[in-house]
């Protein structure tokens, strides 16, 4: 599909696209919002580019939901994941954000880590790890990982957390289908979301005494 260089566009609405064959397609510079399935199901889909000065601000629930993308260079003024905006993309293994972006920032080439407080210049938390990653390192100053932050990271080998962590919340299906066997959760954490661990290949977890709640399958 192709847009003309003068194109207005400013939404794609919800489920646009959904389930067409799409196999490649560059985002108009104007949009502003990819909506819910906007691109469910489009399984030919490989390649989502953005138009040079893009204008795009937020991705929202399964806008890739069952896509075959392999990456995404997310724009400047990116600012918004919502949750399960890339659920079941299992080809998705790489997503980068610019250097000048204010709202997120890589870690190591391989983490998006992000603002859960636009009014705080404190990047704590969690919201896509690369799917290849095998060592994982987490910072003291993460305070949540985000919904699906690391699911379908099938060569995670290693997930450890800097001393005195201030993770507080381990997020919906944050490593579920992960290779991940073995974690010590730090005692800073509280919250353990649904499905956090479903059908990972967990053998050993050890869970600290401040932890008030864990949600349903977890563990499933």
């Amino acid at each position: 599909i192709t847009f003309s260089n003068e194109s207005e566009l400013k939404c794609i609405k919800p489920r646009a696209f959904i389930e067409s064959s799409l196999t490649e397609i560059t985002i108009p510079k104007n949009v502003e919002c990819i909506n819910n399935r906007t691109f469910s199901r489009c399984e030919k889909l490989t390649k989502v580019e953005f138009a040079e000065g893009s204008q795009l601000k937020s991705i929202k629930e399964s806008a890739f939901e069952l896509t075959g993308i392999t990456k995404l260079n997310l724009p400047i003024h990116f600012n918004e994941f919502c949750d399960g905006w890339s659920c079941y993309a299992e080809f998705l293994y790489s997503v980068t954000i610019p250097p000048e972006n204010d709202n997120f920032k890589m870690l190591n080439d391989k983490i998006i880590i992000g603002k859960t407080n636009s009014y705080n210049d404190t990047y704590d938390a969690i919201y896509f790890v690369s799917r290849d990653i095998e060592t994982v390192f987490i910072p003291s100053y993460i305070k949540h990982i985000k919904y699906e932050a690391f699911k379908n990271c099938n060569k995670i080998q290693k997930c450890e957390f800097e001393e005195n962590s201030k993770l507080e919340i381990i997020g919906k299906k944050a490593f579920m289908q992960s290779s991940i066997t073995k974690i010590n959760i730090p005692e800073s954490v509280k919250i353990i979301q649904s499905g956090a661990f479903r059908s990972a290949e967990i053998e050993e977890i050890f869970i600290p005494s401040q932890i008030t709640e864990i949600y349903e399958d977890t563990f499933r």
